[in-house]
């Protein structure tokens, strides 16, 4: 499965998905970073209090260093921090242009579904709360997650699926509360 997980800038997507991967306790997992280096993933890993000898920490924009890493180690979680921030070779543009993630995305997904390895995608929304990039969703998702900050440590995740016709409409909201970092 992929699960595009997306919110506003500094609501905690991050840490969010950093918390559920060293709580897993089902298998390996690899965390790709393209923003942070693996020294400040490890702090803020060391501020959740928790740790997963299970969960390895990749830091870089090639979509093809992350694959080669992923065929090696064959997690059974793959995470993805961010998506716009990756880029392929096989496309000739900036990352976090339509075409990288586009290509990205595809070839994330193919693999996921070849190697049967649940992948997660952290998406940005511009300051338009708008995705930065089009996600090309299958199976009538017409909306990515999103998250929303309804008060100190407490998040809401949003789920919004929508087939046609509109009588198929599922609307999921989650409140989780987050301990505060110490």
């Amino acid at each position: 499965s992929m699960i595009l997980l997306g919110g506003e800038p500094g609501i905690g997507k991050s840490t969010l998905v950093l918390q559920f991967a060293l709580h897993n306790r089902c298998g390996k997992v690899l965390y790709v970073s393209g923003e942070e280096s693996i020294s400040q993933i490890k702090m803020r890993a060391q501020r959740l209090g928790t740790e997963n000898d299970e969960c390895l920490f990749l830091s870089g924009n090639s979509l093809e260093m992350v694959l080669q890493h992923a065929r090696a180690i064959l997690p059974d979680l793959l995470i993805i921090d961010s998506i716009q921030t990756l880029a392929t070779e096989a496309v000739d543009s900036i990352p976090g242009s339509l075409s990288q993630i586009r290509e990205c995305t595809n070839t994330l997904l193919r693999f996921s579904k070849e190697n049967t390895i649940s992948t997660i995608l952290i998406g940005h929304i511009t300051k338009a709360r708008i995705f930065s990039g089009t996600f090309l969703c299958s199976d009538g998702l017409k909306g990515p997650p999103g998250m929303t900050c309804i008060r100190k440590n407490v998040m809401v995740i949003r789920i919004n699926r929508d087939n046609t016709p509109a009588t198929n409409r599922l609307i999921m909201y989650f409140a989780i509360a987050i301990p505060p970092l110490s």
